[in-house]
């Protein structure tokens, strides 16, 4: 009787992590679609924006992105983790500057490609 005891009773404590597992993966989910998806773009749009309504120069716009990172990470994205906000924010704000600098990248080239036909 004390093995059947033990037995049911392991076999609620893995059915206790297996839901604790799940719930987890699935916040952890939501974290990174909203590090990817979300917080990235939303950094990119507040750069170019600001750019559109003030007059920046060209060499302060990472500067920009870089303090708009920053600011959405540790303020909203984990206002509980400091420094994961930190990381985070260093993330959302050298990740708009590639992807900015990624695409324009592309465009000249393109450009310049259909210019030489």
């Amino acid at each position: 009787m004390h093995k059947t005891f033990q037995n049911k009773k392991s076999n609620y404590y893995s059915s206790c992590m297996k839901e604790v597992y799940i719930k987890w993966a699935f916040l952890l989910s939501i974290q990174i679609f909203w590090d990817a998806v979300i917080a990235v773009p939303v950094v990119m749009i507040l750069t170019q924006a600001i750019k559109v309504f003030f007059p920046i120069q060209p060499k302060y716009v990472p500067a920009i992105a870089l303090a708009l990172g920053l600011m959405i990470s540790i303020f909203i994205s984990h206002k509980h983790n400091f420094l994961a906000g930190v990381f985070m924010g260093f993330f959302y704000g050298y990740a708009a500057i590639g992807n900015y600098a990624s695409l324009k990248t592309t465009i000249r080239s393109f450009k310049n490609k259909t210019t030489k036909k």
